[in-house]
């Protein structure tokens, strides 16, 4: 395998905002595969011991899984509908201050998308999130975007992102675009066309809030930016950031329009620069 080549998001590449102008966006042509599920957050100071009792500080409701859209204005008429359910999927979720797919079946579906004529214009993403469960590995040489966390990793017996994208590369696409996720290190992105690496820190922000999320919010920054048509290195940068402002909150509402507000910023300040 040749040494790949290292790079940083901070790259001279990067000019200015990242985040496009509302002109400049490219109309979005998503299609995400899920469910909509009723998350209760139990925030406690530390995760309970097995079989222990521990009373939560409070208890927050949230519309969850990995379908949140009509509040977000997403269209859903491809969903599946069951009027005769009586009680919508529950999923309960400890929150502590200090702290399953169908592979086999999503297999089959990509395998009925690659005969299709239009297959060349789609670009399909995969999460690689829960180490043990089993049968993903089907899905790794399938998907055109990987997501991997770091439990993942780990738990592959990894300890560093790059090592584990470079292991993972010559079972993955040849075309193929990884990104593994790293907490407060940041995360890191392996071209495989090109065998580079790209890195980003983690947004700089006071304290962790809530985290609840924060990997189904880098993955959709990634998605969003490479739908926009940014370069990988542009994408990881934008995505740690999108990913540091919902940590920085509680939930999701308002973190794009913090994006937005930021770019503005950057945009002002790096005029004011070129006045000087």
């Amino acid at each position: 395998m040749s040494e790949p080549e290292q790079s940083t998001s901070n790259s001279s590449v990067i000019k200015n905002s990242i985040t496009p102008s509302t002109s400049q966006q490219v109309p979005l042509k998503i299609l995400a595969i899920g469910s909509a599920y009723e998350d209760t957050i139990l925030y406690v100071d530390k995760f309970p011991p097995e079989d222990g009792k521990q009373r939560a500080q409070r208890v927050e409701k949230r519309r969850g899984g990995n379908s949140d859209f009509e509040a977000r204005n997403i269209k859903t008429t491809t969903c599946i509908f069951r009027p005769s359910a009586t009680h919508a999927p529950v999923a309960y979720i400890i929150h502590a201050d200090n702290t399953g797919r169908n592979a086999a079946e999503e297999a089959k579906m990509i395998e009925y998308i690659d005969t299709k004529d239009w297959r060349d214009k789609a670009i399909i993403s995969v999460e690689f999130e829960k180490p043990f469960r089993r049968g993903l590995e089907v899905l790794i040489d399938k998907a055109d975007v990987l997501f991997f966390s770091k439990v993942f990793a780990e738990g592959k017996g990894y300890d560093h992102a790059d090592e584990f994208l470079q292991i993972m590369s010559p079972y993955c696409k040849e075309t193929a675009l990884l990104f593994c996720t790293w907490g407060s290190a940041g995360a890191m992105c392996f071209h495989n066309p090109t065998k580079k690496f790209f890195s980003a820190p983690a947004l700089a922000i006071s304290s962790v809030v809530d985290s609840v999320g924060a990997g189904d919010t880098f993955n959709a920054g990634a998605i969003y930016g490479l739908s926009q048509g940014m370069p990988p290195e542009s994408c990881l940068k934008f995505s740690c950031e999108l990913a540091g402002r919902k940590c920085a909150q509680n939930g999701f509402d308002g973190v794009v329009e913090k994006m937005k507000l930021a770019a503005m910023k950057k945009e002002e300040n790096a005029a004011n620069k070129q006045m000087i």
